[in-house]
């Protein structure tokens, strides 16, 4: 994030967070407190990933949606790791995700939660003792996952991260799983969500960026 688009989020003078930023000049606690609480806001984070999304049209109807910047950029990264945390205030033992989308979302709220991770992968490792996940895209259409329960031994508690949702199949495949294993999904965080399905998915689903169809 540049420090032009610090400045325009937290609607600061830039040579304001110039100073800041070059430690040439502190904030005081109260200024620290709402630069944080800014920053950290559903509204400065949506505004951040909004503008490093890409959208396309494949066909007449369907949108596709590029969010390689955004799940690629560390500083994104770490913004919305410390704002899943701040949501789940912590509460929760573990973090589970599917592999390729979700991975780096995932890491970054481990990393600043300090709870393991387990991702989910879509090929099976030989492992002794797994859950196998189904995720149905359609009534035709069936995709599979596989955790490795190694992972989540003495867990009760998780949270699912995933970078992208739409219909919500493969966050219902994942806590219908987690559940049938005795783990209670303590909430499922996207970090862009298209349309409203994925909200029916878990009653405390929630998207950093929500887009409408």
């Amino acid at each position: 994030m540049t420090l032009r688009e610090l400045s325009e989020v937290l609607g600061l003078p830039l040579s304001a967070v110039s100073r800041y930023s070059n430690l040439r000049l502190l904030p005081s606690v109260e200024s620290a407190l709402r630069i944080i609480e800014g920053v950290l806001s559903k509204q400065v984070l949506s505004s951040i990933l909004m503008k490093r999304i890409t959208a396309s049209r494949a066909g007449r109807e369907a949108t596709v949606y590029d969010i390689t910047s955004a799940a690629g950029d560390p500083d994104v990264l770490h913004l919305v790791g410390e704002y899943v945390c701040m949501r789940s205030r912590g509460l929760f033992d573990a973090i589970v995700a599917p592999e390729v989308g979700g991975v780096t979302f995932a890491t970054a709220v481990a990393m600043v939660s300090r709870k393991p991770l387990a991702i989910a992968r879509r090929i099976r490792m030989g492992w002794e003792r797994f859950a196998e996940i189904p995720v149905y895209r359609d009534p035709a259409t069936v995709d599979y996952y596989y955790l490795n329960l190694d992972y989540l031994e003495g867990v009760s508690t998780a949270i699912i991260v995933d970078d992208f949702g739409v219909k919500g199949a493969t966050i219902s495949g994942f806590v219908e799983a987690l559940e049938s294993h005795g783990i209670e999904v303590k909430g499922v965080y996207l970090m862009v969500g298209v349309g409203g399905d994925w909200r029916r998915a878990h009653p405390r689903a929630e998207a950093i960026l929500e887009i409408g169809l």
